[in-house]
């Protein structure tokens, strides 16, 4: 029944005043975070710059960290920004933000344990304690 009536109807067509409440609604959201997301993706890319500068000039491990814990924040934002607007599954979408969240999060322990052992004289005890906490 609904298919005979929707069959010659286009997007185009479909104007902003027709849509339901719960529709709007659902767009309004959805454009305010593809923004909010954009923002955020701009800070990422100039982030990103930084550390590949980083990288480029001082070519040490740490800052090879700083630039894949980066990456990963660039991979998972466009991934929340081509959600709502390409076939990008949910699943792909997840699967991507939980693998990138715990390698970030991986990252930035290891950055930090790192230089709290420069802060402390390169203390082994901190290295090796700090570790078993990482692996944990």
């Amino acid at each position: 029944m609904y298919i005979d009536l929707l069959a010659n109807i286009r997007a185009e067509d479909v104007r902003y005043e027709y849509l339901n409440d719960s529709t709007k609604r659902y767009f309004r959201h959805t454009a305010s975070t593809v923004v909010y997301m954009s923002v955020c993706l701009g800070c990422t890319i100039w982030q990103l710059m930084a550390a590949a500068e980083l990288v480029y000039k001082a070519r040490k491990w740490l800052h090879f960290a700083v630039l894949f814990e980066t990456m990963l924040s660039f991979l998972v934002i466009s991934c929340s920004i081509l959600n709502p607007l390409t076939d990008v599954t949910c699943e792909l979408r997840f699967w991507v933000s939980i693998i990138s969240v715990n390698l970030g999060g991986c990252c930035i322990q290891t950055i930090l344990l790192y230089k709290a052992y420069i802060c402390y004289d390169r203390a082994k005890w901190l290295i090796i304690i700090g570790s078993l906490i990482n692996t944990g």
